[in-house]
């Protein structure tokens, strides 16, 4: 991109001009941006849900991020609405850098709270719903064209991958295509003008 964002509509509007990362950039990206990984890792049914192959990226950000202490307060079952690998790979460039620049890691955290939903919802819960609330605050639209689902823009590609954790919770992991970002925060949105005025 050859000029600097001035404002909110020019940062949206030449968004799809930035190139995008390979996966080991992301993730070097999100390690240097958000500091030290935590160590419990398995006590976090979130990522006892995501270790699977093709979700490396997400279980990945998901420790760079402490989403361990984020999700601490859950005790009952939540839904994940999981990005593939690929689906990082494809993340705008403006991501990382605003990552990078974000000290206290409020960004990523937000961005991945906001594929948690409380509750188990199966596919057919999921579909029977137009807005479905996640514990980043923010709600997600469910859109179902033709034999398609849809979250937000993301497609969901894989349904009720189920997974209970120690403490009898029951996780239910959606595969989706596309990373989810919580445009419709106002502070979401400040939050990331600001860091990438920062990188600046």
């Amino acid at each position: 991109m050859s000029t600097e964002v001035d404002s909110y509509n020019s940062f949206f509007s030449t968004m799809s001009t930035f190139t995008k990362l390979t996966s080991s950039a992301f993730a070097l990206a999100l390690f240097i941006g958000v500091g030290t990984p935590v160590a419990q890792a398995d006590n976090s049914q979130f990522l006892d849900a995501v270790t699977g192959p093709g979700f490396e990226q997400l279980a990945g950000a998901a420790t760079a991020a402490d989403l361990v202490g984020v999700l601490d307060g859950f005790e009952s079952d939540i839904t994940i609405f999981a990005p593939t690998n690929k689906a990082f790979e494809n993340l705008p460039k403006v991501f990382t850098r605003a990552i990078e620049n974000d000290a206290d890691g409020t960004l990523l955290a937000s961005i991945l709270t906001y594929h948690v939903a409380p509750g188990a919802l199966l596919a057919e819960d999921v579909v029977s719903e137009r807005k479905i609330e996640t514990v980043q605050g923010s709600k997600v639209t469910v859109r179902t064209p033709g034999k398609n689902v849809f979250i937000d823009r993301a497609k969901v590609v894989e349904t009720d991958i189920s997974v209970e954790n120690a403490a009898e919770s029951t996780v239910v992991v959606h595969r989706i295509n596309k990373v989810l970002i919580p445009w419709k925060d106002r502070d979401f949105r400040m939050d990331l003008f600001d860091a990438l005025r920062a990188s600046h």
